[in-house]
């Protein structure tokens, strides 16, 4: 599943232990993604003993080794344990709209559906990616296709070189390949 990140959002960070910390993000279409990162920025799997827990639909996810990312409804409530402390407390029974404290359903963010396909050029190691054009894009636009890591985005647009750059670096190395933009 593609999740479009709302831009000039803080993600709310948790750190779990001394190697993990947890990044919970705002997308579009009244979306949330959770995934973990190490100490050097990666994306790992969930680590054992993550525990995500709907509290209306009084629901756990127990997060399997092997998965990268959670996506949920900002409309609904939740609590997340590591190891079994409760780590993203929630006795105010907040949605994870107000946890953002900010209208992330109002019709500007939820109906945001846009879909892009571009070709590209993209080198493994750089974070540089070469476009067809840059008409329609904006900073925080999320970006995916071969050698593109998951939860990549724009953070910055050279219009005049049709160059766009993204937070993560790429994989491996592709010549004119499709690069998808949500």
């Amino acid at each position: 599943m593609n999740i479009a990140i709302i831009p000039n959002f803080e993600p709310i960070k948790v750190v779990l232990d001394d190697k993990l910390t947890m990044v919970i993000r705002p997308g579009y279409n009244g979306k949330f993604v959770i995934y973990v990162i190490n100490k050097l920025g990666e994306y790992v799997n969930f680590p054992e003993d993550l525990l995500i827990y709907n509290i209306y639909r009084q629901k756990y996810w127990d997060m399997n080794e092997g998965e990268i990312y959670f996506v949920g409804s900002l409309l609904e409530t939740f609590e997340i344990y590591y190891k079994k402390l409760r780590i993203i407390e929630n006795d105010d029974y907040l949605t994870m709209e107000q946890y953002f404290d900010a209208p992330l359903t109002t019709k500007d963010h939820y109906y945001k559906e846009l879909t892009l396909l571009f070709k590209g050029d993209i080198k493994a190691g750089s974070n540089i990616v070469k476009v067809s054009t840059t008409e329609e894009l904006d900073i925080g636009y999320t970006v995916s296709g071969q050698g593109i890591p998951l939860f990549s985005f724009i953070t910055d647009i050279n219009h005049e070189l049709k160059k766009i750059k993204l937070n993560n670096v790429s994989t491996e190395t592709f010549i004119n390949t499709t690069v998808k933009v949500i």
